[in-house]
Formats: structure tokens, C-alpha cells, sequence
């Protein structure tokens, strides 16, 4: 798992080490996410950048936990992994609040136990999967630091990389929900 996680390394040392900016109020921010989908669960951490009037580009860290009963290529499918994604966001005011569309990338490294019933016969397999997501939302600014946000996201999970058999992928539809503090 250690040289899975290595190649995100890069992604928090540009989240903390990023060029400071003259002006003061940075509108950066930092918190937990939550995002549910019918066949499982992403809990992350996120950071977002602000890149510009309105604009913003999303980091995130996460942990994705499935389970796809009959959705995928085996009669049972569940597991899970972790995994990190680029995002961007433009807000349709130039506060970093309120409503906003974007895009995001995220790669997941998953191990996924499946079972079949008929011929009874069970196993794992280790995907690389690729989940590229177009989502709209809402950011409520609920004081000067502290954010509560919404999202809906539609995408496809693409297994890139299969170790063992096939297992499911395809469409995807989340909703989300992110507490974050504002700096």
C-alpha cells in the first residue's frame, strides 16, 4: 500500500508548499468530505485553491469503500482502497461561494473480493481505476472562516488496470457533502 501511496506525495507538497500570494485574504481552504454513491462510500480530506477570481482547483485524499452486491461482473463485488484526484471548480460569483460547476480526476487503487454463486467459485482482484466526474454545487459561506458544502457529481469509473479478474465499471452518480474551514 506504501508504493501506492507514494505518487501522491507530490500532490500534498503542492497543496503546502504552493507560492504565497500578496494579497491577504487567500480564500484557501481545508476539511473532511463524505461522498455516497448506490454501490458504496469516499471519505477524503481536501484542499482547495484559490486560483483566481471565482476560479479554484481541488486536491483531494480519500479512502473509496464499495460494495457493488450485483452491479459489477460477479454476483458479489466489495472492497475498497485509496486514492487522490485533481479537481476544478468556477463559481458563478467571484466570492468562492455559492453555486459552481467543475470537473474532477481521481484514481483509485482497490482491492476487490468477489463471489459468484453458480458455479459456486470466489477470489480478488487489484484494480487501478480512473474516475473522471463533471459535478455542480453549492458552497455556504456560514461565517468568515468556517463553509458547509453540496455537491452532485455524474462520471464513469474506468478500470485502468486489472490484477485478477474483471470486475465492474462503468457509469457513477455521487452526492456529496464537505465541512471546510476557509484561510
Amino acid at each position: 500500500m506504501i508504493s501506492r501511496l507514494k505518487w501522491m506525495l507530490p500532490l500534498i507538497l503542492l497543496l503546502a508548499c504552493r507560492p504565497v500570494y500578496t494579497h491577504a485574504q487567500l480564500n484557501d481552504n481545508a476539511g473532511a468530505e463524505l461522498q455516497v454513491y448506490p454501490a458504496g462510500i469516499i471519505l477524503g480530506i481536501q484542499g482547495g485553491l484559490n486560483i483566481g477570481s471565482g476560479h479554484e482547483l481541488q486536491l483531494r485524499v480519500g479512502y473509496n469503500i464499495t460494495d457493488r452486491g450485483d452491479f459489477g461482473e460477479h454476483d458479489e463485488e466489495e472492497g475498497g482502497g485509496p486514492g487522490a484526484g485533481l479537481g476544478y471548480r468556477h463559481f458563478l460569483e467571484n466570492t468562492l461561494t455559492g453555486l459552481f460547476l467543475g470537473g474532477r480526476a481521481d484514481i483509485w487503487f482497490m482491492d476487490i473480493d468477489w463471489r459468484d454463486e453458480s458455479p459456486t467459485r470466489f477470489g480478488s482482484s487489484q484494480i487501478t481505476v480512473l474516475q473522471p466526474t463533471i459535478e455542480a454545487g453549492y458552497d455556504f459561506l456560514q461565517n468568515s472562516s468556517w463553509k458547509l458544502m453540496t455537491t452532485i457529481s455524474f462520471g464513469f469509473e474506468i478500470n485502468v488496470r486489472t490484477e485478477g479478474e474483471e470486475v465492474g465499471e462503468g457509469a457513477i452518480f455521487l452526492g456529496g457533502l464537505n465541512v471546510g474551514y476557509r484561510f
